[in-house]
């Protein structure tokens, strides 16, 4: 439960950012006047896209996502699968098509649960704006990070953990009809959400009067949530400890891992964390930041201090 408040802290202290972004940014121009008025251009959703195709998109997510899973270019096959139906409605000339279609070839990978926000904010920008790659790719690389860490902070290790403790323990205590709560979890809850975040992402994202400038924005902001996220998880379920340990003048044992922990609890997996993500903003591969944290990890765990 933790993450999960630490989840909805950083979510509320985004959301004020937010706020504070939009009341700076300049008001939408006159509706009379359709020059400056760009909020009118792109207001009503299902123009070209119907309910149905973001149905048909739903329920070829939930038999075929993730199975065409593969090392190098993970869940992108089923991906473009989902919306085939879709880019052959949007992109009518055979060579835009073939483009669209290699585009969500690239490499792409999230929690399935979250991914459908991320689909449907990528079939609201395509309707509006057509095939504009660098935007594709902006969207799809600046969200499946931050909502794989929310997704599977929110869905892996906060709600299934507590469905299945909750019919666990009510199991053994002799109701046994207590053991398909996790089946009754997945029904109730994975399924319908799944279709709300595919409908919310669209219809949400297609009545933004900028695409360009909200895409930075909630980049940003969900960034911010999925990092504390990420570094919430790191503190959890990465145990790091500093076995070095002080004698005063007065022949007081102190242990310094002790004090770090009473003083700011989770400090070095911060410090990891932060150091990783400064890494990566840099423009730093990832392979190399996975190699230099483990070549520092490795380093100061022989010199005996961390442990």
């Amino acid at each position: 439960m933790p993450i999960l408040g630490i989840s909805i802290i950083i979510g509320g202290l985004a959301l004020i950012y937010l706020e504070i972004l939009r009341s700076k940014q300049p008001q939408a121009g006159n509706a009379a006047d359709p020059e400056n008025n760009v909020a009118a251009q792109n207001v009503a959703p299902y123009r070209k896209i119907t309910r149905r195709d973001l149905t048909w998109t739903y329920i070829k997510g939930l038999f075929h996502f993730q199975v065409a899973w593969n090392y190098e270019r993970m869940q992108a096959l089923d991906y473009l699968y989902n919306i085939t139906h879709i880019l052959d409605k949007l992109y009518k000339d055979p060579d835009t098509r073939k483009k669209a279609y290699q585009k969500h070839l690239e490499f792409y990978n999230t929690n399935p649960n979250t991914h459908y926000i991320i689909q449907g904010m990528d079939i609201a920008l395509e309707e509006n704006e057509g095939l504009k790659e660098e935007a594709i790719t902006s969207l799809k690389s600046g969200f499946m990070g931050p909502f794989a860490g929310i997704g599977d902070s929110l869905f892996y290790t906060t709600l299934d953990v507590v469905i299945l403790a909750l019919a666990a323990s009510l199991v053994l205590s002799g109701l046994w009809w207590a053991w398909p709560a996790q089946i009754l979890y997945g029904l109730i809850v994975l399924i319908p959400i799944r279709y709300f975040f595919l409908r919310w992402g669209y219809e949400g994202f297609t009545k933004i009067s900028s695409f360009t400038e909200t895409l930075r924005t909630l980049t940003e902001v969900v960034g911010m949530v999925g990092v504390g996220v990420v570094a919430a998880l790191i503190y959890t379920y990465v145990p790091v400890t500093v076995p070095i340990t002080i004698t005063t003048a007065s022949k007081t044992t102190v242990a310094v891992g002790s004090l770090i922990n009473d003083i700011f609890p989770g400090l070095i997996q911060v410090l990891f964390a932060g150091f990783a993500y400064y890494l990566y903003s840099r423009r730093v591969r990832i392979v190399y930041v996975l190699g230099i944290i483990f070549v520092i990890a490795f380093v100061l765990g022989a010199l005996g201090i961390l442990g």
